[in-house]
């Protein structure tokens, strides 16, 4: 297979991948009051943990973790499991509305600024106007204008902005680790870490209480797990080795493009205007940042 057509392989799995994220944020507000967070980031990384190793162990992927990649999985899972907990904290506590807009708009900004400092990329003018538009777009969706400073960075929002450094970081660790492991290892193990770490400070909340609930808290939680983790997660470490860190993380302005397609179809929230014209900036940029100069 070319080179070309396996970025477009690439490409089309990523779009996939960022419409399960996005239909994430509608199951997270589905699940978010049923539990504590501890227990349900727990619960998360663990199913995903669960999947992943029946599938690592059939198709025969060594487990052989170097130095280097034991340091990168280990900060991986500790930026994943802050990312989690703090999302979810964001979600309860902030403007709902907006966690799926604020964190992946900007974290795809702060990952291309972080690549062009710590891993000396280089960013093309188309890339720079794509983050400036998909930037545009979610301060159209938001409405920024209407916002007082200290309700867009106070509050629960403030997690919302350190949830997408700290998505930034583990994109560029996916990146690293293409060196040293295998995708689909890498995102079980740091999975397999993640709920490691969160079980101890879950197991005081009743982290085993919610094997009584019942489907309705269950099926949002399994498509968190499966779906947007398992699935969706693997994709975006696969694609950031093969793309770079920078076009990897500008498909997530999909995100809030595909996460008001699920709020309309299951929560019945009805898009505005400013919404709809937000989501088309944010889709324009994704097209901008992957385009290719000519000749």
């Amino acid at each position: 297979m070319s080179d070309a057509r396996k970025d477009s392989l690439f490409i089309l799995m990523l779009i996939v991948a960022m419409l399960f994220w996005g239909g994430g944020w509608t199951a997270t507000k589905l699940v978010a009051d049923d539990a504590h967070i501890l227990v349900l980031s727990f619960w998360r990384y663990f199913v995903t943990f669960l999947a992943l190793l029946p599938l690592v162990v059939w198709l025969k992927k060594p487990v052989r973790l170097s130095g280097r990649a034991a340091g990168i999985t280990a900060a991986s899972a500790l930026f994943n499991t802050a990312f989690m907990v703090l999302s979810f904290y964001g979600v309860l506590y902030g403007m709902a509305g907006a966690a799926g807009v604020m964190i992946t708009t900007l974290s795809p900004i702060l990952t291309s600024l972080l690549a062009l400092v710590l891993l000396r990329q280089s960013l093309s003018a188309n890339q720079g106007w794509g983050l400036f538009l998909g930037f545009l777009g979610g301060a159209v969706m938001l409405e920024l204008w209407l916002l007082e400073p200290a309700v867009i960075f106070g509050g629960g929002n403030a997690y919302f902005l350190v949830s997408a450094l700290l998505w930034s970081f583990v994109t560029l660790l996916s990146q690293r680790s293409h060196l040293h492991l295998d995708p689909l290892v890498y995102s079980m193990v740091v999975a397999g870490i993640s709920s490691a770490m969160l079980l101890g400070f879950a197991w005081e909340h009743d982290v085993l209480g919610v094997l009584t609930k019942g489907w309705d808290f269950w099926l949002p939680m399994l498509y968190l797990s499966l779906l947007s983790q398992t699935v969706a997660t693997t994709i975006y470490y696969y694609a950031s080795g093969k793309l770079g860190s920078g076009r990897t993380s500008s498909f997530m302005f999909i995100v809030p493009s595909s996460a008001l397609f699920f709020s309309w179809l299951i929560l019945d929230e009805q898009p505005t205007l400013w919404l709809m014209l937000g989501g088309a900036c944010s889709l324009a940029a994704v097209y901008l940042v992957n385009r290719k100069k000519r000749g």
